[in-house]
């Protein structure tokens, strides 16, 4: 009897690890030139179906996370951060299979700053909004602003002045 309860207790001990060796952890870093709030920024992971499975939070000293998957397939993560954050990549696919998955670190970069708005008066057809760089004063974007105050849209990835 006593036999019995060691194979029994081998077994589950074999089965625990096994259990345990399942589970794929993908890394990696939000990294920016630039000082940000990384509390505020979340990494997703989706299915191929797009159903979100898992959310990390980002180590806000370090931009660190960490995301285990559980089960084979391909995935999406993707990273969440406020309206105006540009990140390149903006995502990864991954798959995860019988070799693992993840091998790599995966890191979003910090690539720039949106600036978006609506001009509420655009009376003056020849308005002209121009994105220039600070430091040599090249213009980077420009758009012209029509009577109806369309929308603009300017993006870019170092300081400027408007």
């Amino acid at each position: 009897m006593f036999y019995l309860l060691k194979l029994y207790l081998f077994l589950f001990l074999i089965f625990l690890q096994q259990c345990s060796a399942n589970v794929i952890e993908c890394e990696g870093f939000v990294k920016s030139a630039v000082q940000i709030n990384l509390s505020d920024i979340k990494v997703k992971l989706f299915t191929s179906q797009g159903n979100l499975k898992y959310e990390a939070e980002c180590n806000p000293q370090n931009g660190y996370f960490l995301i285990p998957i559980y089960n084979k397939g391909k995935y999406l993560v993707e990273i969440d951060a406020a309206d105006g954050y540009v990140f390149e990549p903006e995502l990864y696919e991954i798959e995860i299979g019988n070799n693992g998955g993840c091998s790599e670190e995966l890191n979003f970069n910090l690539a720039g700053l949106k600036i978006s708005g609506k001009i509420l008066d655009g009376e003056d057809s020849s308005l002209v909004l121009g994105l220039f760089k600070q430091e040599d004063g090249e213009l980077v974007e420009k758009t012209i602003i029509d009577k109806k105050g369309n929308t603009i849209s300017l993006h870019g990835q170092v300081s400027y002045i408007f």
